[in-house]
């Protein structure tokens, strides 16, 4: 009896170490056997996935490549150029001699030569396609080699561009320089009368000299200078001979109103210019740099005058002198 009640508890001891023997690792022997597999091999042999990893690992880091910084230096960069432009002409040199045509020949000639290959091949479609395809080789050659300098402006080109050049300048001169609607047209009348240059010349060179030599005397200089400078643009252009006495007709002076205000517009201009350019070189709050200043604002405005009184008229009329 007491053999019979022992035998489900050795049947379930029994059980448990089946359990845990079919659970529990495999001695290292056993599962690489006596030929001493490595590490990877038992590794590729529980996980294939794991095998692939650690394969493409080991091949990313056998490809990998340091650049060469010595290939950014002048002399290599020059030699690289060279080598490149000797490979270009010997390509561009076959393909002329494979086309018929001289390495210097014109794109009319390239295509005239393109035409003929085509016309002999018989209506061979591969000779054909042969042809246009050895045509469009020589011309990217050549568009590659004008990029990089290889080779000049040939003398269609230039030819080209000398005429368009001169339509340029031609039409240029035909239009005119584009002014804005609100200045009066035509006022751009450079002197031709020696006279009236002398005299500009005397009057500006002399108001600068005096604003150089007394400074103190550069506020009543500037309204003197200005004052004459007003004058003469108005009446630039009008006939000689009108006086006090004797003064020009009314259909005369219709430019007077224009002349003034442009005259004032040219005077603040010039004014607001030469303090400009001297507040770069001095400070205005200093009693002494300020007389400075005032002096050398004539260097300014008198080349500016000078040039305004020599080239800029208001009046429209004739200029021939009035007899007495």
């Amino acid at each position: 009896s007491s053999f019979t009640m022992m035998k489900p508890t050795a049947v379930a001891l029994l059980s448990i170490l089946s359990l845990t023997q079919a659970f529990s690792p495999s001695p290292l022997g056993a599962v690489t056997g006596r030929s001493g597999t490595s590490s990877t091999s038992l590794a590729a042999a529980v996980s294939p996935l794991f095998a692939a990893k650690a394969a493409r690992k080991k091949n990313k880091s056998v490809s990998i490549s340091i650049p060469n910084p010595l290939k950014k230096l002048p002399w290599n960069v020059e030699k690289e150029k060279a080598a490149e432009a000797r490979r270009i002409r010997q390509e561009a040199a076959l393909l002329y001699r494979e086309l018929g045509v001289a390495e210097d020949a014109t794109y009319e000639e390239i295509v005239a030569a393109t035409d003929a290959k085509i016309a002999k091949a018989d209506g061979d479609i591969k000779k054909k396609v042969k042809v246009e395809i050895t045509k469009d080789k020589i011309l990217q050659l050549r568009l590659q080699q004008r990029m990089s300098g290889q080779i000049g402006e040939g003398s269609q080109a230039r030819m080209e561009r000398s005429i368009k050049t001169d339509a340029d300048e031609l039409a240029r001169k035909k239009g005119g320089v584009k002014v804005p609607k609100w200045i009066p047209k035509g006022i751009f009348v450079p002197s031709t009368d020696e006279v009236e240059q002398r005299n500009n010349i005397l009057i500006y060179g002399g108001l600068l000299f005096f604003a150089l030599v007394s400074p103190e005397a550069s506020d009543p200089l500037k309204f003197v200078g200005t004052c004459l400078f007003v004058f003469r643009t108005m009446g630039r252009g009008m006939p000689k001979g009108y006086g006090r006495g004797n003064p020009p007709p009314p259909a005369m002076t219709k430019h007077y109103p224009i002349a003034f205000i442009f005259s004032i517009m040219f005077y603040v201009l010039a004014n607001g210019l030469s303090k400009f350019v001297m507040h770069q070189f001095f400070d205005p709050t200093i009693p002494e740099a300020l007389v400075v200043i005032k002096q050398l604002q004539f260097l300014v405005i008198c080349p500016i005058y000078w040039w305004i009184s020599n080239n800029i008229q208001f009046y429209k009329g004739s200029s021939q002198a009035v007899s007495e």
